[in-house]
């Protein structure tokens, strides 16, 4: 009796050695407001936008931009896609640039404006 009384507490000893898995830390926001955005979930992604008050994230100004593309707000979007694009300028290409680009085109045709929407795709064929 006392073997197995020493057996479990040797057990649950063991147990409670075991490190359990860390706190998972607060994602980043950056990659919540790109579920947000790949997901389709835009009155979410516009809220979490609004919420982000750091100026220092250059790829905030994308998902600003992207809002108000959505949103049907063309002239702060063509805007805020442009200083995205200024900011990246010497960035290697990635997805996130070339999405950008997408968006600008999508918004210049939306405005008639077809020339700079005729660039911009150009861009993306000749970059991506």
């Amino acid at each position: 009796m006392k073997r197995v009384l020493i057996a479990g507490l040797a057990v649950v000893l063991a147990i409670a050695a075991v490190p359990l898995p860390a706190a998972r830390k607060a994602a980043d926001p950056l990659e919540r407001l790109a579920r947000l955005y790949e997901d389709g979930r835009y009155f979410e992604l516009r809220d979490a936008v609004a919420a982000i008050k750091d100026p220092s994230l250059p790829e905030l100004e994308f998902f600003r931009g992207a809002v108000d593309e959505l949103f049907n707000r063309l002239d702060p979007a063509v805007s805020r896609l442009r200083n995205y694009l200024r900011s990246t300028e010497k960035s290697p290409a990635h997805m996130l640039i070339k999405e950008a680009w997408t968006l600008l085109g999508d918004t210049f045709r939306r405005l008639g404006r077809y020339r700079e929407a005729a660039g911009a795709f150009q861009n993306i064929l000749d970059h991506f």
